[in-house]
């Protein structure tokens, strides 16, 4: 995209997978306190020594770091202050077996019928590809609910969705 650069100039966009913010200790605490467990400006330099280093040894990229112009790091506490993400999780709840395919959390509340859910959290998951047929799952439903049909949990387990869902 020749608009995300100057002209002669290029864009890399790197995208390291890390944690998201620890739960806090208490009450007064809030997500943009210092995470005691993570420094997250240690880890920024870690994974930005890293990433020059893998980009060097994998592609020959040996220059890198003196070309760069301009940097923006996005940490989870980005996240969770600028676009409201539970605890900075910008691909939603971890992959484990009861969170995957339909035991992920479904689109409608089972007892509030008329709250539907859109996002990577939810059925079938994380990814743009399954946000995007999230939302449109979600938007199936909400149009058969408002035209008065029926509408149901693809597998039938109607008390699942209220006991997981993530609400930010």
């Amino acid at each position: 995209d020749p608009s995300a650069s100057p002209s002669g100039h290029d864009t890399l966009m790197v995208l390291v997978p890390c944690g998201c913010i620890k739960e806090p200790s208490s009450q007064s605490a809030s997500a943009h306190d210092v995470d005691p467990q993570t420094e997250w400006a240690e880890s920024v330099e870690r994974a930005r020594r890293t990433v020059l280093a893998r980009l060097k040894s994998d592609k020959g990229i040996v220059d890198l770091k003196e070309h760069l112009k301009f940097e923006r790091v996005y940490t989870p506490h980005d996240w969770a202050y600028r676009f409201n993400l539970e605890r900075g999780s910008c691909f939603g709840l971890s992959h484990t077996f009861l969170q995957l395919g339909f035991l992920r959390p479904h689109n409608q509340h089972a007892a509030y019928r008329n709250l539907f859910f859109a996002g990577c959290s939810t059925h079938p998951g994380s990814g743009l590809p399954n946000v995007l047929l999230s939302a449109r799952l979600c938007v199936e439903r909400l149009l058969m609910h408002s035209a008065g049909y029926q509408t149901q949990s693809p597998v039938g387990l109607p008390g699942m969705a209220a006991g997981v869902v993530w609400l930010s």
